[in-house]
């Protein structure tokens, strides 16, 4: 897609408070360097729709876990292409309306955990 220039690249600046507070919620080292990997993914769709595309389930399942502690992005819009298949192709061209199901926050996220309350995640992406 990026040598067809279907691509836009966007500079979104990182956010080091909400990369502090992710750093302190006692989240197992292999998660939380996972979870500071992917967090580009939703510091981009703060910045922008509010929707991250991405077939990555395993970086889903991390970032709906802290979900319920960071406010700033619980409102993030999830879609796996390819698990959602032709719904997620008309989703798109439809506007990408909010599908509270398809949040962060939401209890229906695949793979989400429900843990104690962690810090509060809210920044400028609050």
């Amino acid at each position: 897609m990026d040598r067809k220039g279907k691509l836009l690249r966007v500079r979104v600046q990182r956010d080091g408070a909400l990369r502090n507070k992710i750093n302190r919620m006692g989240l197992r080292d292999q998660d939380r360097r996972a979870v500071q990997e992917d967090l580009h993914l939703i510091e981009a769709a703060c910045a922008s729709d509010r929707v991250v595309i991405s077939r990555d389930d395993a970086a889903h399942v991390l970032l709906s876990s802290i979900a319920p502690s960071c406010p700033g992005f619980r409102n993030v819009m999830w879609c796996n292409p390819v698990t959602r298949g032709p719904q997620a192709l008309e989703w798109l061209r439809d506007g990408a309306a909010r599908v509270r199901a398809w949040q962060l926050r939401s209890a229906r996220s695949p793979g989400v955990s429900r843990h104690k309350k962690g810090p509060d995640c809210s920044g400028p992406f609050a």
